[in-house]
């Protein structure tokens, strides 16, 4: 599996009422913003934020299940970590 490189840093998410946005603090880098007061957005921007560890997890999930030969589901996590580097 090829590994891509993210944005490294942690990912931060600064929101009020209307906006929120995704940011790395150093250096300082936009992920994404969003201008809207709907609470879907806001809801997709703390998923966003925390993208990289969902991510770290996922390939420890499946390093872990691929080592023990165990887990039902492998073959799924194995396709949304392909999905996720390209």
């Amino acid at each position: 599996m090829t590994r891509k490189e993210i944005t490294k840093g942690d990912w931060e998410l600064l929101q009020d009422e209307y906006w929120c946005e995704v940011q790395v603090k150093n250096p300082l880098k936009s992920i994404c913003a969003i201008n809207s007061n709907i609470e879907e957005f806001k809801a997709n921007g703390k998923l966003i934020s925390n993208a990289p560890k969902l991510f770290e997890a996922l390939q420890g999930l499946v390093s872990y299940c691929e080592e023990n030969k165990v887990g039902a589901e492998l073959e799924f996590a194995k396709d949304v970590l392909l999905k996720s580097v390209l």
